[in-house]
Formats: structure tokens, C-alpha cells, sequence
């Protein structure tokens, strides 16, 4: 705005002192050529040509006399300046107020875009971290159902070395055992005693008997 106004003054300036400069010089009163002496004009008649007719003054006013041009004339040029830069002035603001807002919105709507994606990634690493956790957890329980399960094969493990040391020693008691039964029960078998041939020869008639009537 202070070039503007500068421009504009210096605009003022020039336009005064060019109407100035144009303006013409008044013109001689009649009252001087019509003071002088009759013989004088009889003889400059006679000896020289006769004068081109004086024109008359150029802007007369009221009073008869010469009048410089209004104020408001000589800067009407200038003003008409000033007023087309106002006018491209506030055209100009007036755009880049738009371009402006303008750029606002979109920004605006960028941001909301933005923003959106945002909160859907933020969700997304919500639930991932969620999940995460519950994996987490399932792997502690399953390393401390592991441990457990590892805990109870060792003790299966010995449990197993102890008893089949314990079937071992029973294994060795139940050989002797049969040894020990094997030699009685041949001891003890009387079949072929000679002590005992009457009662066979008694018995033989009766089981003969017997089968002839099955």
C-alpha cells in the first residue's frame, strides 16, 4: 500500500506541472493597443503589414481574467490511476484470500484422511499388541505345562528303573522257587512206589468198569 500511495503522488505531481506547462499565456489587453496615438497607428498601418487578430484568452473566468483548471481536473487522471491499482489491489487480495482458503480446506480434508488412517492403524497395533499377549501367555502355559510334563517322565523314568529292579530280584526268587517245587514235586511222587502195587492192582477192574459203561 505505500508504493500504491507514492506511485499515486508522484502521478498527482506530474499531472499538475504537465497542466501547467499547457497552459497558454494570457493574451495582451485590448485597452494597451487601443491607448496609443492615433498618428502612431496611422503610420505602423502605412509602414509594416497589418497584425494577425489576437486571439482570444483561454479559460475566462467570472471575473474576465485567465483561470488554471480545477484541482480536482488536473488529478483526475491520477486518481483514475489510483482507483484502477485499488481495484487490482483488492482484486489480487481478494484471490489470494481464496487461493488461501481454498488450501485450508484441502489441507483440512487431508488432515481428516490423515487422521483416519491413523486411527485405523493405531487400532490395528491395538489388537495386534492384544493378540501378542494372549500368544504370550499360551506360551508361558505350555512351557510350564511342558516342565511339568517333563518332571513327571523323569519321575515316571525312575519309578520304572525301580521296579524293574524290584521284578529283577523277584525274577531271580521265582527261579529258585520253581527249582525248589520241581525237586519236591518229583520227591513227593509216589506213582511208582512198590509199596503202593496193591492198590493199583485193586483199582485197574474199577476203572475198566467204569469206561465199558461210558
Amino acid at each position: 500500500m505505500k508504493a500504491c500511495l507514492l506511485l499515486a503522488l508522484s502521478l498527482r505531481g506530474t499531472s499538475a506541472a504537465s497542466a501547467q506547462r499547457q497552459l497558454p499565456a494570457p493574451p495582451v489587453g485590448h485597452t494597451a493597443l487601443e491607448q496609443g496615438a492615433p498618428a502612431a497607428m496611422a503610420a505602423s498601418q502605412i509602414d509594416s503589414p497589418p497584425l494577425p487578430p489576437i486571439p482570444a484568452a483561454a479559460d475566462i473566468g467570472a471575473d474576465g481574467y485567465p483561470q488554471l483548471p480545477a484541482v480536482a481536473n488536473m488529478l483526475h487522471e491520477a486518481d483514475e490511476t489510483i482507483g484502477s491499482i485499488s481495484t487490482r489491489t483488492r482484486d489480487l487480495a481478494s484471490r489470494i484470500a481464496k487461493a488461501q482458503s481454498d488450501k485450508a480446506q484441502k489441507m483440512q480434508k487431508q488432515k481428516q484422511v490423515f487422521e483416519q488412517k491413523l486411527h485405523s492403524q493405531e487400532e490395528a497395533n491395538r489388537a495386534l499388541l492384544s493378540t501378542n499377549g494372549g500368544i504370550a501367555k499360551a506360551i508361558d502355559a505350555l512351557k510350564a505345562e511342558n516342565a511339568a510334563i517333563v518332571k513327571r517322565a523323569t519321575e515316571l523314568q525312575a519309578a520304572n528303573r525301580l521296579l524293574r529292579s524290584e521284578m529283577a530280584t523277584l525274577q531271580g526268587k521265582l527261579g529258585a522257587a520253581r527249582s525248589f517245587v520241581s525237586a519236591s514235586v518229583a520227591a513227593t511222587d509216589d506213582s511208582r512206589a512198590p509199596e503202593l502195587a496193591v492198590l493199583r492192582a485193586s483199582t485197574a477192574p474199577r476203572a475198566a468198569a467204569h469206561a465199558a459203561k461210558r
